[in-house]
């Protein structure tokens, strides 16, 4: 499919379409969508309505956290997408970095996860406000004495080993599971290699905190709200 669009002095256009006319359609209501608009730069971009009005990431890499994901997942599964645009069931980490992966993958972030998310039906509904605004990461962003460095270094490395982990089931043949399946269930085998990854990330994570407390939700989340009242 081809479009052609021409513009005259009233910033007016004509469409020419050769294939769909859904498409043709679309365009044209997103054009008047943004016409009757009552912000001024909405309306301007009505001039473009074949254009996305904003890209507020660029082609670099980011990290994609899903918004609603299954009860049945001891941890989110979360991944660096390149680029791509993301839809509104998907929240994105700009300029994540490992490190960031590592901790938002961790036991410590998914137990906070359970107590402070929403629900749709009896799933994990996550919200950028509550949730992920609220979770204190292990050090400020400006810290950056040596235990800092080295604590993010670890994390980053076991979070590698997670990514690592996930390409040898995911190894391009048609019977690969999907992330969802690869994190259904609470990851119990037969991914072994995954399960001990995340283990190891979530020893890193947790010697990054200092938390040396069982193992449960509970004792996690109160350690993290005793970190929140003292900050």
């Amino acid at each position: 499919m081809s479009c052609k669009y021409f513009y005259n002095l009233n910033n007016s256009y004509t469409l020419f379409r050769k294939g769909s006319p859904l498409v043709s359609e679309r365009i044209q209501a997103t054009r008047d969508q943004r016409l009757n608009s009552n912000r001024a730069a909405t309306n301007k971009l009505a001039a473009t309505p074949h254009l996305f009005g904003e890209r507020r990431y660029n082609d670099n890499k980011y990290i994609g956290l899903p918004r609603v994901s299954s009860e049945n997942r001891r941890y989110i599964p979360i991944g660096f997408l390149n680029g791509e645009v993301a839809g509104d069931k998907l929240y994105v980490v700009l300029n994540g970095t490992l490190y960031h992966f590592g901790v938002l993958s961790s036991n410590m972030h998914n137990a906070f996860m359970r107590l402070t998310a929403g629900r749709m039906k009896s799933d994990y509904s996550y919200s950028n406000t509550i949730v992920y605004n609220n979770f204190p990461y292990p050090f400020m962003a400006e810290d950056d004495d040596s235990k800092a460095t080295k604590a993010r270094d670890d994390i980053a490395k076991a979070a590698q080993t997670v990514l690592d982990a996930r390409k040898l089931y995911q190894d391009g043949s048609e019977d690969a599971p999907t992330l969802a399946k690869l994190y259904n269930t609470y990851m119990i085998d037969p991914y072994p290699e995954l399960t001990k990854a995340h283990i190891a990330l979530d020893k890193a994570v947790d010697k990054a905190y200092g938390y040396k407390g069982k193992g449960d939700d509970a004792s996690r989340v109160e350690f993290l709200l005793k970190q929140i009242a003292e900050a």
